[in-house]
C-alpha cells in the first residue's frame, strides 16, 4: 500500500508537469520574471542590469540556472525559453531523486529504503507540484548533494588527494543559488564527525574556494561590477534590516514546517539520539545542525516561501532513509517491525492526488492570447517580468521589463529609487503607448504613477492594459507650499495658499489644515491655469485622508472661470479605508469642462481632512484640448 501510493503521487507530478511542458506554462506569481531573464540571456543581455535604464530588474540568484536554460533554449527549442526551463527543473528534480537513492543505497544498502524514503520526500507537501516551477532549488541542491554523496563515498584513510569532483559539484550548486552555502560549510566543517580527517575538509575548501574566487571575479568583470550588488550586497542589506528579515516572520513558518513534517522530525530525532547514545555523530546529523542558522535567517525574510526548507528536508530525507534502513537490518525482529512502522510516518497527511492549485500563464489558450498580443499593439510596452513570458516569442523586442516585486525591495535598502528613475519619467510623460500590469507584489508607487497618467483599458485574463490618459499631465504643487506667483511660461500654478501646512507621516508627506488655525477655520489653496488654447475636459487626481470621520471633515475641489463663482466637481468625506495600511487609498478623480484657456481650480480642506502629496501621491491635472 505505501508502495502504491507513493508511486501514484510520483504519477501525478509526472503528469503536471508534462501538462506544463506541453503549455508552455509559467506560474502567475514570481516565475515569469525567471523566463523573462533567460529570454535576455539568449539575447545577450546582462542578468544583472545597473538599474539605470531597461530592464529594471533584480536577479537574487546566480547564474547557471539561467546559463544552461537558455543555452537550451537557443540550441534545441527555437528560443522557446519556458519550456527549456521547465526542463532543467525537471532535470535538477530527478537528479535530485537520483542523487538522493544513490547515497541512502550506499549508506545503509537498502534497495527498499531506497527507493521509498526519496518518493516520500518527492510526493510531501513542500515538494508537491514543485518541479513545474522556474527556479533554481532543485538544480542547487542536486549538485550540493551529488557532492556530499561523493564526499561521503570516498574511504577515509590517509589518502591525502584533492576531492576535485566534490569540488566542482559544490561550486555548481553555489552558482546555481546561494542557498546551498550551508551544505558547504557543513562539509567544510564536517571534520568533527568520527572518521572524515580535517585535512580532506582542508582541501575541499581550498579547491572550492579557489574556484569560486576566480569565477566570481570573472562575473563581476563581465558585469562591469553589477554581478555583487544584485547576489551579495541586496541580499546582505535585505538580511540587516529589521523592517524585512526578524524572527517574528520565522516563527510561523516553523509551526507550519513540524506540523507538516513531524513525523520526519521525529525519525531523525530518533536516528541522532540512537547515534548519541552509541557515540557516534553522522554526517547527516551534522550538515543539518549546521543547516539550522542559515534555515532561521532565510525564513526570517519577509518574502520567504515553503522553497527554503527545501535543503532541510533533504537532509533529514537522507538522514531517515539511513536511519530505517538501519533498523530494519537490526536483529530484534521488534526493531525490524518498528523501521517499517516508522515509514509510514513519513507518507504525506493529505491526499496525494490532487487539482492544480498554481495559477499560471500559458502560451498555448490561443483565444486569451491572440486578444492579448491585439490590444499590446505595435510600440514600446512596459510590462512587469512576472506576466511577460507569454509575450517573449512574438513581442519580446517590444517589451521594456520592470520587476513588479524586488524592485521595492530594492529601494528599501536605498540602492535604487523609482520616482528617479527612468521608468517614472516615462511613465509621467506616457512614453508607452501601452502598459500591461500582471497581479503580483506591484510596488504601490508604481500602480500610483501609471494610474496618473494612464487609465485602465481592457482586462485580458489575468492581465490589465492601460491607455495614456488624454491630454498633457502636471503635477501640482503641494498647497501646503508658499504660494508661486503666475510664471508668464507656467501653464499651472499655486497663487494662494491660505490655513494650510505640509507635514510628513509614514514616510510620505501630507497637507492637512494649519494647527495654529482658528477653530472651524478652512483651509484653502487657489490653482491658475493658463493654457495655450481652450481646454475641453480638465481631470483631477488626488489621494485624500480623513483621520476622523464626521461631518465637519471632508475634502472639496471647485473650478472657476472668473475666480469668483466657483462649481464644485469633488468632495470627501472620509471613509473607513482611509486610515487602513493602504496609504494612499481611496484614490479621488474628479472632471469637469472649463472650455476656456484660463481658469482656476479651488481645494479646501475642513476638520482632520488631508491630502497625501510629493512625489509618493502627486496631484495629477490632466488636460485635454479636443479635437
Amino acid at each position: 500500500m505505501v508502495v502504491g501510493d507513493l508511486a501514484s503521487g510520483l504519477l501525478a507530478e509526472v503528469c503536471i508537469a508534462l501538462e506544463y511542458l506541453q503549455s508552455s506554462a509559467v506560474n502567475a506569481l514570481i516565475d515569469g520574471r525567471e523566463a523573462v531573464k533567460i529570454w535576455l540571456l539568449t539575447q545577450g543581455c546582462s542578468l544583472y542590469p545597473n538599474m539605470q535604464d531597461y530592464p529594471f530588474l533584480v536577479t537574487l540568484y546566480t547564474p547557471l540556472y539561467h546559463c544552461l536554460a537558455a543555452a537550451i533554449a537557443v540550441l534545441g527549442m527555437g528560443n522557446n525559453v519556458a519550456v527549456a526551463a521547465h526542463l532543467v527543473s525537471y532535470a535538477g528534480w530527478l537528479g535530485l531523486l537520483g542523487v538522493m537513492v544513490w547515497i541512502i543505497h550506499r549508506q545503509a544498502q537498502s534497495l527498499f529504503f531506497a527507493l521509498t524514503v526519496p518518493l516520500a520526500f518527492a510526493v510531501s507537501p513542500y515538494l508537491t507540484r514543485y518541479l513545474v516551477h522556474i527556479r533554481p532549488d532543485l538544480l542547487a541542491w542536486c549538485f550540493a548533494f551529488a557532492a556530499v554523496g561523493l564526499f561521503a563515498a570516498k574511504p577515509q584513510t590517509e589518502d591525502t588527494s584533492w576531492p576535485v569532483g566534490t569540488a566542482l559539484l559544490l561550486t555548481a550548486a553555489l552558482f546555481t543559488k546561494q542557498q546551498s552555502m550551508a551544505v558547504c560549510c557543513g562539509l567544510a566543517t564536517a571534520f568533527v564527525v568520527q572518521g572524515i580527517r580535517f585535512g580532506q575538509c582542508l582541501r575541499l575548501t581550498l579547491l572550492v574556494g579557489g574556484i569560486s574566487c576566480a569565477i566570481v571575479l570573472a562575473l563581476q568583470w563581465a558585469t562591469d561590477g553589477t554581478f555583487l550588488v544584485h547576489t551579495l550586497w541586496y541580499p546582505a542589506k535585505l538580511a540587516a534590516d529589521p523592517s524585512v528579515t526578524h524572527l517574528g516572520n520565522a516563527w510561523p513558518r516553523f509551526a507550519s514546517f513540524v506540523r507538516a513534517y513531524w513525523g520526519l522530525i521525529v525519525i531523525c530525532l530518533l536516528g541522532l539520539t540512537d547515534g548519541l547514545r552509541r557515540r557516534r555523530l553522522h554526517l547527516f546529523d551534522w550538515l543539518a545542525l549546521v543547516h539550522v542558522p542559515f534555515l532561521v535567517k532565510l525564513v526570517s525574510t519577509w518574502g520567504a516561501d515553503n522553497n527554503y526548507f527545501i535543503g532541510m528536508l533533504i537532509i533529514l530525507t537522507l538522514r531517515a532513509g539511513v536511519f530505517l534502513a538501519e533498523l530494519a537490518t537490526a536483529k530484534p525482529a521488534w526493531q525490524r517491525a518498528m523501521a517499517y512502522g516508522l515509514l509510514l510516518g513519513l507518507l504525506p497527511m493529505h491526499p496525494i492526488i490532487g487539482e492544480r492549485t498554481c495559477v499560471a500563464f500559458s502560451s498555448s489558450v490561443p483565444n486569451e492570447l491572440e486578444t492579448l498580443l491585439k490590444e499590446a499593439g505595435d510600440g514600446p510596452i512596459l510590462i512587469n517580468a512576472e506576466g511577460a513570458a507569454p509575450l517573449l516569442a512574438s513581442r519580446g523586442q517590444q517589451l521594456r521589463f520592470f520587476d513588479g516585486t524586488e524592485t521595492q525591495f530594492f529601494e528599501k535598502v536605498g540602492m535604487w529609487s523609482f520616482n528617479r528613475s527612468r521608468m517614472a519619467a516615462d511613465i509621467a510623460n506616457c512614453r508607452f503607448p501601452t502598459i500591461i500590469l500582471a497581479p503580483t507584489f506591484i510596488d504601490p508607487e508604481v500602480l500610483l504613477a501609471v494610474n496618473g497618467t494612464y487609465f485602465l483599458s481592457q482586462k485580458v485574463s489575468l492581465y490589465s492594459i492601460y491607455r495614456p490618459r488624454p491630454g498633457k499631465h502636471y503635477a501640482l504643487a503641494e498647497p501646503g507650499r508658499p504660494a508661486e506667483n503666475v510664471r508668464p511660461n507656467s501653464v499651472v500654478s499655486l497663487v494662494r495658499s491660505q490655513g494650510l501646512e505640509a507635514g510628513s507621516e509614514f514616510g510620505a508627506r501630507f497637507t492637512g489644515r494649519a494647527e495654529k488655525g482658528e477653530k472651524g477655520e478652512k483651509g484653502e489653496a487657489i490653482y491658475a491655469v493658463a493654457a495655450d488654447k481652450s481646454v475641453q475636459t480638465a481631470r483631477l487626481v488626488c489621494y485624500p485622508k480623513v483621520s476622523h470621520l464626521g461631518q465637519d471633515s471632508w475634502i472639496e475641489v471647485a473650478w472657476s472661470n472668473d475666480g469668483v463663482l466657483y462649481h464644485p466637481f469633488l468632495r470627501y468625506e472620509g471613509s473607513a479605508s482611509d486610515n487602513a495600511t493602504a496609504l494612499f487609498e481611496p484614490r479621488l478623480e474628479g472632471a469637469f469642462s472649463p472650455k476656456s484657456a484660463e481658469f482656476a481650480i479651488r481645494l479646501t480642506l475642513s476638520g482632520s481632512a488631508k491630502l497625501w502629496s510629493g512625489d509618493n501621491a502627486p496631484m495629477l491635472l490632466s488636460l485635454d484640448y479636443g479635437p
